[in-house]
């Protein structure tokens, strides 16, 4: 997927991301020129998610960002927020979806579940044979093929899914 086709920045401060529009400097949401409600911190993780649209960001990743919350903890905050920020994307009827990356985290995308391809995805060194064995897992059910590159970045691995 290519990001810069759907998000885009302009001067007063706004993202773009398909219909959905965030006017920072108000923290305003728009969708299809409609105002969306949001909670500050529903804003703030839709925010995160939309600047981060180029790849799946985990579960801790979100705890440590939106809520500062230390990796340690174990909490449902991120899956209750994204339920709840899901059901106001679908009542808005937006075009832009969250979608669940199973056993790692969650990643904004076009209105369909993305295919594993072109992807990147960032995970702990704990995390990383789970997150291979699943990439594997999707590929083998979906009948494809990819080439996964790795690197090593200090105590993370960046995973590199290529069709």
């Amino acid at each position: 997927m290519h990001v810069n086709n759907f998000l885009n920045k302009t001067h007063d401060e706004a993202i773009h991301f398909l219909d959905v529009i965030m006017d920072q400097n108000r923290f305003e949401v728009t969708v299809k020129q409609k105002p969306v409600d949001l909670t500050f911190t529903e804003f703030k993780l839709l925010e995160y998610l939309i600047c981060h649209a180029d790849r799946a960001v985990s579960r801790e990743e979100l705890l440590k960002e939106i809520w500062a919350i230390p990796e340690s903890i174990e909490t449902r905050a991120t899956d209750d927020m994204v339920k709840r920020l899901r059901k106001k994307l679908k009542a808005a009827n937006a075009d832009a979806m969250i979608v669940t990356v199973r056993g790692f985290g969650f990643m904004i995308a076009k209105n369909h579940h993305p295919k594993l391809a072109d992807a990147q995805i960032i995970v702990p060194a704990h995390e990383l044979h789970k997150t291979i064995d699943y990439i594997c897992s999707n590929a083998q059910n979906n009948h494809s093929a990819a080439t996964i590159k790795i690197k090593k970045l200090n105590d993370q691995y960046i995973i590199d899914i290529l069709a």
